[in-house]
Parts: C-alpha cells; sequence; structure tokens
C-alpha cells in the first residue's frame, strides 16, 4: 500500500509529464503558426520552392528578385524593363491602360511600389476625368526580363496575390518569344511563329475571347503556338495538310499523364481553368512552368496542374518572363472604375536553368 509521500510523488510525475506535454503542444501550435505566417508570403522553408525537386536537383537559380526594397524604392532596373518590347504606344488585345515606362522616364502616375515587407506592388489606376495617356484612360505596370534574362529551357515561377473585387481585371505570369516585335495594328501576341507560355489572372464579366464571367478563384494555363506547320488556335490542335498546305488535319497532343487534348478541350488555346486552391486573391501563391525540349508543366504551389509532352509543338526559342496587371480587353470585359485603384502584390520571381 503506497505511503501519502509515495502518492503525492506519483501525482507530481503526472502532473510534470502533464506539463511537458502541453509545453510540446504549445511548441508545435507555435511551429505551425509560424509555418502559416510564412507560407502567406511564400518564404516558408516547405513554401518558399514550388519548383519541381528535378529543377532543384539539376537546375541553378539564375535569377531572382524579393522585392525587399522599403516603401517608396525603385525597381532595379538591370533587372527589369518596365515596357514591352513595342512601347507604351502599342495596345494589345483591345486593353485600357497603358503601361508607364518608369525605367525610361515616361510622364505619369508610377504604378510601382513596395510594402517594406518584401512585396511588389503593381497598382493601376483610372487617371483624372478628362485625362488620358497614348489614348487610355487607365494606368498600370509590366515588369519584363527582355533586356537581363532569355532563357530556351528552364523553370520560372512567381509568388504572388491577386487584389480582390476588381472588374475588369486581367493580370499574367507569362513568357514571349525574344524576337517577336507586332506591329501598331496588332491585336495580341500570338502571331506566326511566336510562341507564348502563360499563367493568367481574369476577373470580370467576359469580353471578346468569349466565355466568363470570370473570378480570381480560378487560374488559366494556356499555350499559344504556330511554327508553320504545327498550331493551336481556337480550334485546338491542328496541323498542315501537304496536299493543300492547310491546317485541316485533326490533330491531338496528350498531357504527361497520358491525357489527350484536342480540338475539344476548354478554353480554347488553353486548358481547363484551375479552381481548387482557394480563391487567389486572398493568399499568396506560386504559379510556375518548366519548359524542356520534351513538355511544359504548368504548377501551382508545386502541384503539377497541366501539361504538354509533344516535343512537335514544344518551342525552342529563347523567351524572356513579363509581369503585369492588365485593365479591361478582349479577355476580362470592360472595367469598372468604382473597383480601381487594384494592386498586384508580387513576393517574388526566380528563375532556374541548367
Amino acid at each position: 500500500m503506497s505511503t501519502p509521500h509515495a502518492t503525492d510523488a506519483v501525482k507530481q510525475s503526472q502532473l510534470d509529464e502533464i506539463k511537458d506535454w502541453i509545453s510540446e503542444q504549445r511548441g508545435e501550435l507555435s511551429r505551425l503558426e509560424d509555418t502559416v505566417d510564412d507560407m502567406i508570403s511564400c518564404t516558408s522553408e516547405v513554401t518558399k520552392n514550388g519548383a519541381p525537386a528535378q529543377v532543384l536537383q539539376d537546375y541553378r537559380l539564375v535569377f531572382e528578385d524579393d522585392f525587399n526594397q522599403a516603401p517608396g524604392g525603385t525597381l532595379d532596373y538591370s533587372k527589369w524593363n518596365t515596357s514591352l518590347p513595342w512601347g507604351p504606344s502599342v495596345i494589345i488585345n483591345s486593353e485600357d491602360q497603358v503601361y508607364i515606362d518608369t525605367k525610361n522616364g515616361m510622364a505619369g502616375p508610377n504604378p510601382f511600389d513596395f510594402d517594406g515587407n518584401g512585396n511588389l506592388l503593381i497598382t493601376a489606376s483610372e487617371l483624372p476625368s478628362g485625362e488620358s495617356i497614348e489614348g487610355k484612360r487607365f494606368t498600370s505596370g509590366v515588369i519584363t526580363t527582355f533586356d537581363s534574362l532569355n532563357f530556351v529551357e528552364g523553370y520560372a515561377e512567381i509568388c504572388q496575390k491577386q487584389p480582390c473585387n476588381t472588374i475588369g481585371l486581367w493580370s499574367a505570369f507569362w513568357a514571349l518569344n525574344r524576337y517577336y516585335q507586332p506591329a501598331p495594328q496588332a491585336t495580341g501576341a500570338n502571331g506566326k511563329f511566336e510562341p507564348e507560355i502563360d499563367w493568367e489572372f481574369v476577373r470580370g464579366p467576359g469580353g471578346l475571347f468569349g466565355g466568363g464571367p470570370y473570378d480570381t478563384s480560378c487560374a488559366l494555363a494556356a499555350y499559344h503556338y504556330d511554327d508553320g506547320n504545327w498550331k493551336i488556335d481556337a480550334n485546338g490542335f491542328a496541323g498542315r495538310d501537304p496536299a493543300t498546305n492547310q491546317f485541316t488535319l485533326p490533330a491531338v497532343s496528350q498531357q504527361c499523364d497520358g491525357t489527350i487534348l484536342g480540338t475539344g478541350f476548354n478554353p480554347p488555346m488553353g486548358f481547363d481553368p484551375v479552381c481548387n486552391f482557394g480563391d487567389f486573391c486572398e493568399a499568396f501563391h506560386i504559379f510556375g512552368f518548366w519548359r524542356t525540349e520534351e513538355f511544359i508543366r504548368y504548377y501551382v504551389d508545386g502541384v503539377e496542374v497541366h501539361s504538354i509532352c509533344d516535343p512537335n509543338i514544344v518551342s525552342q526559342v529563347p523567351m524572356y518572363i513579363i509581369a503585369n496587371q492588365a485593365v479591361g480587353g478582349a479577355f476580362p470585359g470592360n472595367p469598372d472604375p468604382a473597383t480601381y485603384p487594384s494592386t498586384l502584390e508580387i513576393d517574388y520571381i526566380r528563375i532556374y536553368t541548367p
């Protein structure tokens, strides 16, 4: 039979074990809270690389901007151009904004700022009543690696958060052919011989491209291509008929998991929307794409969501990276000025190559 002192000792031992367990749970909760906080800005050890393991193993990081400038700071112009190669006077896709080229001293509201927490802010705004620049009443920003980095094989990713409740939003993270220069009358960046790899983020009623309404709970992966023999257009994948020299042959391609892509996939020139990662305006997410001579693969937060595994239509021309926030145009439709200014937040952009 236990003595009172022995019983007290047992109870104290049990109490100490409970205290230790509570302490461990508090520590685990603290670690989880830190992880969640870090995930919100894409900087935790778990989420700081959305890149596939093979990319991290076999490639090297050749380009990175973490946007750690203080509020009121300036972009690193050794890394970024702030205009598309054809200049601000050429408006593509019937868009309603002009991109203010701060690198070259273009007059207009500065769309770029920093929040002091490692995020670049790109703001689209409506000009005061009666004012316009290049005939447009909205201003916004675009950044590209046109002068700093072009690559053939590689993986690129962005960690970003979309603005909420903006009507007529069309932001994108994309890659374009290094040699593409559209004529002033061009309506888009998808001409012959001009590959384009896209992550697109749209909110609006829908415009000239059809479809809609669009919301920030979905993102669209797309690939545009035409090499004169194979192309992807509004009818899907097509091959040239050598007898007629026309693109009349129905052709198919497939994703890396074997899923066949043909003339019926939706939307045209792309894939089904990606909609199962939450609303992309409520938290930061990582969007990436990986191009080799064999495939193009698309990722969200490290998860592969779409792919093209067909060397016939995977272009091998050098491409550069673009991140922008467009207003209105052929995809989202007309903007609602009452929902502007609209600010896109970018935590980082990284590029890996062999």
